[in-house]
């Protein structure tokens, strides 16, 4: 469930060993891609291996007709998406190519969550693009210097909460989640099991322009952000199957705030959760500003790692559901392959549905200048 996939189409001349040559320099460049994770008297410790060997695995699959080499490349693909990983191993990047012929191809990367965050996952691709046509042409690879490894970051996180400089952070956040209940109890179409599986799928829509153009207006003339409004429909949506008058709904935040950040691969995201409070009668005008006014309360508390609320809170633990929250929403801008050019190459992002789901439920939007599209993750032990 905490793999990350990302998988391209690419048409045109590839040059494979310069993609090779690009995948082992990224390695190098960023020390977080060769990353282990041990277990030592109990405690989880990092470790960074000084070389790794990427293993570009080429799979020729341009002996079938075209439609049947498209079927076979994702199947391939998606089955290696779940394929899980020996964080111990420092194995934390897997990519493969797909021949589909002799200038269609679909490349996979694949890398766990602890290793990167949708920031660095628009880094990753960007810089192997900057290192592929550098190689490629025979020119001098041209990036910024880090100024600092994942290493510092993780340093300098822990300073904060070990100094206590994040502890007006925990006293919001239990002030803000006093009388929640830790379970979102939607209407399932089966008994929860009693250990969380995992097991998901993800089903896609699209929103249509007109309503895209009404939504955006609508939160233009309410001063809040199209996340905002969004979230507050989602927070409906779940209170209409759950009947609770109280509940959290969970987003994803990127805590890069400083400039030494700006072009570091490394999980540099955090969680925090947005209340539903539906205890009294509001219009939805009234409760959009409930919801952008939390949210932002929210925001302004966002250091705080999620992990460490949980401990401080010791909510009641049980293996069947994930703590404090069951959903999440996220609202992502355009896909960062939109700009991604390429001499002589054609590329473009090719969605994959894994059957996995981190939570019970998620809501992801993207937006673009004119398209606003969905996709829902899902636990298939709960729902069809």
């Amino acid at each position: 469930a905490y793999n990350r996939e990302h998988a391209l189409r690419i048409k045109g001349d590839l040059d494979i060993s310069s993609l090779k040559q690009s995948l082992q320099y990224l390695t190098q460049r960023h020390d977080i891609l060769r990353t282990g994770y041990v277990t030592e008297d109990t405690v989880a410790r990092q470790y960074v291996r000084q070389d790794i060997n990427i293993n570009l695995d080429v799979i020729d699959l341009s002996h079938l007709d075209a439609n049947a080499a498209l079927i076979e490349a994702v199947r391939m693909a998606t089955e290696e998406s779940v394929r899980p990983f020996d964080l111990s191993s420092g194995d934390i990047l897997r990519t493969a190519l797909y021949q589909l012929d002799q200038n269609d191809f679909i490349f996979l990367m694949v890398i766990h969550h602890i290793a990167v965050d949708g920031f660095s996952e628009a880094i990753l691709t960007k810089e192997l693009a900057t290192i592929y046509q550098a190689i490629h042409d025979g020119d001098t690879i041209e990036l910024p210097e880090l100024p600092i490894s994942y290493g510092d970051y993780s340093v300098w996180e822990r300073a904060l909460v070990e100094n206590g400089l994040l502890n007006h952070q925990i006293d919001y956040w239990t002030e803000h989640l006093k009388n929640t209940p830790d379970h979102l109890d939607i209407n399932c179409d089966r008994p929860r099991p009693g250990m969380v599986s995992f097991k998901g799928y993800t089903c896609d829509f699209e929103i249509e322009p007109d309503l895209y153009d009404r939504l955006k207006h609508l939160s233009s003339q309410m001063g809040t952000t199209l996340f905002m409004t969004i979230l507050a429909a989602y927070q409906i949506l779940l209170y209409r199957y759950s009947r609770q008058n109280k509940f959290v709904v969970a987003t994803g935040v990127s805590i890069r705030n400083r400039p030494e950040l700006e072009n570091l691969i490394g999980c540099m995201a955090n969680v925090i959760v947005i209340k539903a409070d539906f205890s009294e009668d509001l219009t939805f005008e009234s409760y959009i500003k409930l919801v952008s006014s939390d949210a932002l309360d929210a925001y302004s508390n966002q250091d705080l790692p999620f992990e460490i609320l949980v401990e401080h809170l010791h909510p009641k633990r049980d293996m069947s559901y994930n703590p404090i929250f069951q959903a999440s929403f996220d609202l992502l801008q355009e896909s960062f392959t939109q700009n991604l050019k390429l001499k002589n190459l054609d590329i473009s992002e090719l969605r994959l549905h894994k059957n996995a789901s981190k939570y019970d439920l998620g809501l992801v939007m993207l937006a673009g200048e004119d398209t606003l599209t969905g996709s829902v993750e899902y636990n298939s032990d709960l729902f069809d």
